[in-house]
């Protein structure tokens, strides 16, 4: 089943829809339509309708893109025009669709006006990504110049990209199966955040009614006087795979605290943010019904699907919506990096998952 992709041309016409068509040839997978201008509402209403993605190759917020994005917006189509906003977005539309370098670069990662007014007829990848460092010169990427630096440029403020999936095999069904069998025994967890939708279970932390910090309200002081330290809870002995899965595969160690966490169907946890300044979590959705999302401001939703894991930045804010009628499940891990673990499997996931492919 290919992917329907409208490119709504800019004042280069057939030349530049030419240009891409013969750039992006052999994106299996994908079928592509352009529309030229001169266009009006009525017209591109007409374009864009039954389409799966729709690029604006033209920049800003004109009146026609306004439209668009409205217009989009309304048909839950996805959307993507050259601005500051949405150059933003784009790693979500590259995870969500597979869109190779050579589309990101005419697409996305562009100052449009630049690149439009230099596209011929024989435009090759090579003198498109020249363009695009010429016209992004001061763009901070500053990618890693070895592996061993992965893990330390990636939760640093050097690095622009909001999450990155982990190459890891989860045994999720297994892990499901066991995180049903003890879900009876999830308590509420930060309802002030979330209205009584979320819930979770304690694997390993402070003990299996307690999901937050010590300190947090809501921890019975009368039977925990003071602070227990962090262990494998008894809920873990009845889910053995999953806590095999942490103790021999996962790339942390010293683990402070691991838990399932159940967001309820049309449950929510409100905009937030866990920290000041880059922070790094990690984060497994054992199941994911269509409807549930993670959603990170300026980015979009993170990608996932059952049986993922990511690391991502929560320390931007964030928010959770579960649109569906199953209770959503993933786990949050907080631990220290097993450095030698986990740079590389920062290495294969950069490999096979990140944005300098």
């Amino acid at each position: 089943m290919k992917i329907n992709v409208g490119i709504v041309g800019h004042i280069e016409g057939p030349r530049l829809s030419q240009a891409i068509a013969n750039l992006l040839k052999d994106e299996k997978g994908f079928q592509f339509d352009f529309l030229e201008m001169p266009y009006n509402k009525n017209s591109v209403a007409k374009f864009v309708e039954g389409k799966d993605l729709v690029f604006i190759c033209n920049p800003g917020e004109s009146a026609i893109n306004k439209y668009v994005r409205s217009y989009c917006q309304k048909q839950q189509i996805d959307f993507f025009i050259p601005n500051e906003i949405d150059n933003r977005r784009m790693p979500t539309l590259e995870a969500k669709y597979g869109l190779s370098p050579v589309f990101q670069l005419i697409l996305g990662y562009n100052n449009s006006d630049y690149i439009n007014s230099k596209l011929v007829e024989d435009l090759t990848a090579e003198k498109m990504l020249k363009l695009w460092k010429d016209a992004y010169i001061e763009r901070p990427y500053n990618f890693p110049k070895k592996d061993k630096d992965l893990w330390n440029w990636f939760e640093s403020n050097d690095c622009p990209y909001p999450w990155l999936q982990l190459d890891l095999k989860v045994p999720h069904e297994k892990m499901y199966m066991e995180a049903i069998n003890v879900k009876n025994k999830s308590i509420m967890h930060r309802s002030d955040e979330a209205g009584g939708t979320w819930n979770a279970t304690t694997l390993f932390g402070l003990a299996s009614d307690i999901t937050s910090g010590y300190d947090y309200v809501g921890v019975d002081k009368t039977k925990y006087p003071t602070k227990p330290k962090p262990a494998w809870t008894e809920l873990a002995d009845e889910c053995p795979i999953t806590k095999r899965f942490f103790m021999e595969e996962f790339p942390l160690k010293n683990y402070s605290r691991i838990r399932f966490s159940w967001i309820e169907p049309g449950g929510y946890i409100l905009p937030h943010q866990d920290a000041e300044n880059r922070c790094m979590g990690f984060n497994l959705a054992i199941n994911n019904p269509k409807g549930a999302g993670v959603y990170v401001k300026d980015w979009g939703m993170i990608p996932y699907e059952p049986g993922t894991a990511f690391i991502w930045n929560v320390g931007t804010i964030h928010w959770v919506h579960n649109d569906s009628n199953k209770a959503r499940l993933h786990m949050i891990i907080h631990g220290d990096p097993d450095k030698e673990k986990l740079e590389l499997l920062m290495k294969k996931s950069w490999n096979k998952y990140g944005w300098n492919k």
